[in-house]
């Protein structure tokens, strides 16, 4: 392998290979990144075996070749090299970086023994300008469990309605449910689970596209953007009916102002630190009470104006847990629906396209 290729052009791109290379790891291969020069170009990859990531680096190719080298130590010295034209080489099971008169030298693994990150792409079911694509899938990661335990409650659910797909994550004690046209995401028959880490990391591509597949048949999603192709692993496992736990009625129906709704929770949640988050909501008329208390320390009550239909009511809540949604709201108005202190209440926005299930808090 002999490869020429500017600094900039592979710098660049390292925070991606230290997301996804292990720290450490007792399979010696995936503790290294592959380096493949071919007549497709030069490629750069590395797996920590539930993600992948390739990446298609500006270079010219002198002679064709693969190794993989240490990826910690790859990655730090590639991120210390001055900002001109680097040459690559290969030879006799090791790996050469030169620059300036300067010389690295890396001990390699043959390439052979990496893992194959992709076999087939797959079909195409999503292609979105980039922001399209961030609008759709961010602002849910908040409430997706980090339970490795319960691991299909650790990505997004996706599935296809008659009109609209639904993207659901949950993790046991709160539920997002962003709703998007259907012609957005195609050719989804049944539905599938994919990691948030996944997701997350495709936001973190910068392309003017992203295009997602699916490969049911090795159990894959990828994501490509640009010089970036990211791949991961559909999450096996039954996730629960959402749809059970959404109210599809209310006893109370209240508007209010987002803004003035954040300022005020946060407020009356100053003394609700010390017991459990917990901050006390109650709905007279046109009024909207919040409520905390911690003996020995202090109580805080607000009070906001509201458009209220149906009965009095109140609820006890995770503060943490509204803050959490609201900050992932768009539009200037909340809508609450209530149907009691110990039923789930249901949070929306403007449009209803986005929708949190509050679960209740039992208070004596």
């Amino acid at each position: 392998m002999e490869v020429e290729l500017l600094t900039e052009n592979l710098e660049k791109h390292l925070p991606a290979l230290v997301r996804i290379l292990p720290t450490t790891s007792q399979v010696p291969i995936l503790n290294n990144i592959l380096l493949v020069a071919d007549s497709n170009g030069f490629f750069v990859k590395a797996t920590d075996l539930e993600l992948g990531v390739i990446i298609k680096i500006p270079a010219k190719i002198n002679r064709e070749g693969s190794i993989t080298v240490p990826g910690k130590q790859f990655i730090e010295a590639v991120s210390n090299l001055p900002k001109d034209k680097l040459l690559i080489t290969e030879e006799k099971e090791q790996l050469k970086l030169s620059i300036r008169g300067n010389k690295l030298t890396f001990q390699t693994l043959n390439a052979l023994e990496f893992p194959e990150l992709l076999k087939d792409k797959g079909e195409k079911i999503l292609s979105l300008k980039k922001e399209a694509f961030d609008k759709l899938f961010d602002h849910l990661s908040f409430s997706a469990s980090t339970d490795e335990i319960r691991p299909h409650l650790t990505g997004v659910y996706i599935v296809k309605k008659e009109k609209l797909v639904d993207m659901v994550t949950t993790d046991g004690y709160r539920l997002t449910v962003k709703s998007a046209d259907s012609s957005s995401v195609s050719k989804i028959e049944e539905p599938i689970i994919i990691s948030m880490e996944a997701i997350t990391e495709a936001i973190s591509i910068k392309s003017e596209q992203i295009d997602m597949y699916i490969n049911t048949e090795e159990n894959q999603v990828m994501f490509e953007g640009g010089e970036v192709v990211l791949v991961g692993r559909l999450i096996d496992g039954k996730f629960p009916p959402y749809e059970k736990v959404i109210p599809q009625s209310a006893a109370t129906k209240v508007v209010a102002d987002k803004d003035d709704f954040v300022q005020n929770i946060k407020l009356a949640s100053v003394f609700a630190k010390d017991q459990s988050n917990i901050v006390n909501l109650s709905v007279e008329g046109s009024n909207l009470k919040l409520a905390s208390k911690t003996s020995g320390v202090g109580e805080g009550e607000c009070v906001l104006d509201c458009e209220a239909e149906g009965e009095d009511n109140k609820i006890a809540f995770n503060v943490r847990y509204v803050l959490d949604a609201l900050k992932n709201f768009e539009g200037d108005k909340i809508t609450l629906e209530i149907n009691g202190p110990l039923q789930p209440a249901l949070l929306t926005d403007n449009k209803k396209t986005f929708k949190h299930v509050i679960m209740p808090v039992k208070t004596d």
